[in-house]
């Protein structure tokens, strides 16, 4: 039977006191004033009023009683009126003459219930007989809704609150709907105390335990952007706490200007990061240190605890180590701008997610393309079907779609493969090169390759000549070997440009300086000729440069005899 039900029921017989149970934040306030809101729109509620009091921080009955009239609602005008007025009809009749007839209810009439305290004995009452505290006289025949038992005051005593409960259900008429989550009565004693009367006060005892769905639905819409992974990812967690997913949502929405051009994935990425991080920063996971969770989250931090033994473990760990994968894959692109939000409230204005959005956006197009690569692949791999034209289309539809986004890595064999089925690549090679150009990412791939080599001849000698260009363009060459020859302030991108130019440049080079050049080339030029074991860049350097000055002694007698004088290089 459903919660709804056993409320209509209550509501419909002679019980009196119904406990609504469940953990803390799982929406059991949210959940029974939906219910009241619709049962009293419906008017299938028999009470007279209804009233609502939190007990959170109360620390007495009188502060209870003295909250019960001035939260009152109405819910039957002319009963509730009958029932006021049954014992002081006459008094109020006579106070009000000239003012109203009668009493009705309103604002004012509710506001000089709550607070007339003047000497009225004319009217044959004593003042005693209509103040605040005497508010709880009038109350008869009520819904009352006690919320928060467990956060009353530390003076407020269980055994007092339930004989309250007692009076107002025997005494007074009043159905009772009582909401708390009795594992955070704080004393001891509370938690014995309140079962005692509870069995002896309390005529339905009901557990709300609403499914994770159930309380992600009543804070997302469902055409919410993130409403799947958010589903998803409260579930894996078990996430079902009205408050936190109310944070989450504040948080998303915050963000949410900043992923407008956001692939799907990466929309995932951020929603799962955001409610791992506020499940642990607004519940604490067990306890779990918020900060010490943070840094055991980063890569790196995960990285290194696989070595760790599962005894030398922390909570923490433990804790990161159960996680579905979902949580965890994932870089920390996002994490900074998260944790700030968590603990100051507002986005930092110096952090922009735009960069981060972009590298991943990137890092899920290029696992798209390497997926759809491997599939064409799977045609050449998997069968000996006839099937060539499918492949080469496919293969082909592959470059002129995806361009430079094909790792340089994989394009060389895509290139190789295509000629050997009798395709003519050229046009696809010079407009992936250019391509490459233009994005600015020809040196970055070719720097990816590490010691790999691009087999396809005519791709490496047209992207071998751009980066030469490229480098010559940035670099100039007596500036270079300035540079190499002051000393060793250099790096791998100096040797690259050096390298960019040809022993035709070198030669030009030197028969046309005339400032320095003995000592540019001496500690420029010739500076890895030494080396004990130079990479091939600078072997390459030391090679073009001794056929080059060999070039220029060849030029005259004179250059000769300079060449093996000043040099110490023989040219015979």
């Amino acid at each position: 039977m459903s919660i709804t039900k056993i409320l209509d029921e209550f509501l419909a017989s002679d019980d009196r006191v119904a406990v609504i149970k469940g953990e803390w934040g799982v929406g059991k306030t949210h959940f029974w004033n939906r219910y009241y809101e619709g049962k009293r729109n419906k008017r299938e509620i028999d009470q007279i009023a209804y009233s609502y009091v939190s007990l959170f921080g109360l620390n007495s009955i009188g502060e209870i009683k003295k909250k019960l009239f001035p939260s009152t609602i109405p819910l039957n005008q002319k009963l509730y009126r009958e029932d006021l007025l049954e014992k002081k009809q006459q008094m109020m009749e006579r106070f009000f003459s000239g003012v109203y007839k009668c009493v009705r209810y309103n604002k004012v009439s509710k506001k000089i219930f709550n607070n007339f305290s003047i000497g009225i004995s004319g009217f044959g009452l004593k003042s005693s007989e209509f103040t605040i505290f005497d508010g709880y006289n009038y109350v008869n025949k009520y819904l009352i809704c006690f919320d928060d038992l467990e956060r009353k005051g530390s003076s407020l005593e269980i055994k007092d609150f339930m004989g309250l409960v007692d009076d107002l259900a025997r005494s007074k008429a009043c159905k009772i709907i009582l909401i708390y989550n009795e594992n955070n009565l704080t004393k001891n004693d509370e938690e014995k105390q309140f079962i005692e009367y509870r069995e002896k006060i309390v005529d339905r005892d009901i557990m709300y335990k609403p499914d994770v769905i159930d309380n992600v639905r009543k804070i997302f819409s469902h055409n919410d952007p993130n409403y799947e992974f958010l589903l998803s990812a409260a579930d894996a967690l078990n996430l079902k706490n009205i408050r936190i997913l109310n944070k989450i949502k504040k948080t998303l929405y915050a963000f949410e200007s900043e992923f407008t051009t956001a692939r799907r994935e990466v929309r995932k990425d951020f929603t799962f990061r955001v409610v791992l991080f506020a499940y642990v920063f607004y519940s604490g996971a067990g306890e779990l240190p918020y900060d010490e969770f943070f840094k055991k989250i980063q890569p790196r931090a995960m990285a290194d605890s696989y070595h760790t033994n599962d005894d030398e473990m922390s909570d923490t760990e433990k804790f990161i180590e159960q996680l579905d994968i979902s949580f965890t894959n994932s870089d920390n692109l996002f994490d900074y701008g998260i944790d700030y939000y968590f603990k100051h409230g507002y986005l930092l204005s110096s952090f922009t997610f735009e960069s981060a959005v972009k590298a991943k956006n990137k890092d899920y197009e290029d696992i798209e393309i390497n997926r759809k690569l491997d599939e064409i692949w799977s045609v050449f791999r998997d069968s000996f079907n006839a099937n060539q034209d499918d492949f080469v289309n496919a293969l082909k539809g592959a470059i002129e779609e995806y361009m430079s986004r094909i790792p340089l890595s994989k394009v060389s064999s895509i290139f190789i493969i295509l000629e050997e089925l009798g395709v003519n690549c050229d046009s696809y090679i010079t407009q992936y090169v250019d391509d490459l150009i233009s994005r600015g990412s020809l040196n970055k791939e070719y720097n990816l390759l590490m010691n790999s080599t691009i087999e396809h001849k005519g791709l490496y000698e047209l992207i071998n000549d751009k980066l030469n260009q490229i480098r010559k363009a940035e670099y100039d060459l007596d500036e270079l070997l300035g540079r190499l020859s002051n000393g060793n302030n250099y790096s791998s991108l100096h040797i690259d440009a050096l390298n960019a130019y040809s022993e035709d440049d070198y030669y030009n080079w030197i028969i046309t300086c005339n400032e320095d050049v003995l000592d540019k080339i001496r500690h420029g030029l010739l500076k890895f000729d030494d080396h004990v074991a130079p990479i091939p860049g600078q072997t390459q350097i030391t090679d073009k440069a001794m056929a080059a000055i060999k070039r220029v002694a060849r030029t005259s007698q004179l250059n000769k005899i300079r060449v093996e004088r000043l040099l110490k290089i023989n040219i015979d």
